[in-house]
């Protein structure tokens, strides 16, 4: 039988580990052009969703 707590911690984790790598990211190209980031952004999510 699963704990319901458990789950709701590793849900949690899940996201608070998605969002780390996220804050990074818009630290480090903070200086790049609106345009230029959004190109890249668009780029990478249609490499990650074309991928098998």
């Amino acid at each position: 039988m699963r704990h319901k707590c458990r789950d709701h911690v590793v849900g949690g984790l899940v996201v608070t580990l998605l969002t780390v790598p996220a804050s990074l990211t818009a630290l480090a190209l903070r200086t790049w052009p609106t345009a230029r980031t959004l190109a890249l952004g668009a780029s990478l999510l249609l490499a990650g969703t074309a991928s098998p």
